[in-house]
Formats: structure tokens, C-alpha cells, sequence
């Protein structure tokens, strides 16, 4: 095992890179910007069998049987857990938004599937000014209040173990 605490700051970039490029060679990120949701978008495909769209779609992932998805995923020990900026909201870019909440060692806490117009009429959906997107936070206290459309937390659970 590596001592992480050994190597310099442009080992531990170098590190961090080898780790991105490997991981895109297995064809679990498709960026180097945002490994979270990448994964998390591999794990949606995995497991649901869904076509994930090329990174110039705006509004939506993946899409199945003419069904588009908005993926997030988030990494958090916290019980309220804030998804990444949903934009162009009442565009209609989307049907449903799948997310799934990673513990801090990549383990699964919580997933999901929800309609866009849950997600519209959620009450904990806050506009963010700065970004210009629509905020959710997740409540994993409240997580049967969330009126989610499909629990997918047992199924990814089983994927993750393949991937």
C-alpha cells in the first residue's frame, strides 16, 4: 500500500491522474472533471441498461426508450445531502432525475429515481442564483417523504460489486 502521506503534491497529482486515465480506460469516467457523476452515470447504465448520451446534450444523461435522465451522484457522511445544480428546469430537458449518494469510501448510502415534476414541485428545491440552476437537497432522515418514483438503492448496491 502507498503512503499517501510520503509522496509530494505533484506525486499525489501525478497519482490522481494515472487513477482518471485508468479509470477511462475501463470506461467508468468518461471526463476527467467530475468522477462522482461519472460513476454514477456507469452505474445507471449498468444497471438499468440505459444509452448514456454524449456530453453535448444539455439537460439530460442518459435516455431509454425515449425517456430522458438527468444522473447526479454525491459523495457525503451528512444526513442532508445537496445534489449537484439542475439547470433549465421548466425546459423540459428531462424526464426523470436518477441520483445516487455515495458514502465517503464510494459505498452506496441511498439511490433513486424521481419524475421532473417531483422534482419542480419539491419543496426542497431552491433556485440558486449564482449558478442559475435549481438546487435539491436530500434529506436522508426524510427519505420516505421524498415521493421518489423507484428506490434503486439494493440494485446499484449489486452492480457496484461488478463494475
Amino acid at each position: 500500500m502507498i503512503d499517501l502521506d510520503k509522496l509530494s503534491t505533484k506525486e499525489l497529482l501525478n497519482l490522481n491522474s494515472a487513477i482518471i486515465d485508468t479509470l477511462k480506460k475501463r470506461n467508468i469516467l468518461r471526463t476527467n472533471n467530475n468522477p462522482v457523476g461519472d460513476f454514477a452515470e456507469k452505474l445507471f447504465q449498468q444497471a438499468k441498461g440505459w444509452q448514456l448520451a454524449n456530453n453535448s446534450h444539455a439537460g439530460y444523461d442518459a435516455i431509454h426508450n425515449g425517456i430522458r435522465y438527468q444522473i447526479k451522484g454525491r459523495r457525503s457522511n451528512k444526513n442532508t445531502v445537496q445534489l449537484g445544480s439542475i439547470r433549465d428546469i421548466n425546459k423540459n430537458c428531462f424526464d426523470y432525475l436518477a441520483f445516487v449518494i455515495f458514502n465517503m469510501d464510494y459505498s452506496i448510502r441511498k439511490a433513486a429515481i424521481m419524475s421532473r415534476d417531483v422534482v419542480i414541485k419539491n419543496k426542497r428545491c431552491r433556485h440558486d442564483a449564482h449558478t442559475n440552476s435549481e438546487i435539491l437537497r436530500i434529506n436522508l432522515n426524510k427519505w420516505n417523504e421524498l415521493a421518489i418514483e423507484e428506490d434503486v438503492t439494493d440494485e446499484l448496491t449489486r452492480i457496484i460489486r461488478c463494475v
